[in-house]
């Protein structure tokens, strides 16, 4: 759509989200436990909404807890 603005092209729908996913290893739940708050935090301070516009064009929504 940025490229080609005079196509007219928009956004109706979304088909299908495609969520992203971290994986740690079990009985990792220290790592995980941060990995949690980096993400939490990112979030709050408006961080992954960011990069999500930037490299998908639209914010990240909610987030699962």
């Amino acid at each position: 759509m940025a490229k080609s603005p005079q196509m007219g092209i928009e956004y109706k729908f979304v088909l299908k989200d495609s969520p992203n996913f971290i994986g740690v290893g079990k009985g990792e739940d220290k790592l995980r436990a941060r990995v949690n708050e980096i993400i939490a935090e990112a979030k709050k301070s408006g961080d992954l909404d960011k990069m999500a516009m930037k490299w998908l064009g639209r914010p990240t929504g909610d987030l699962p807890n």
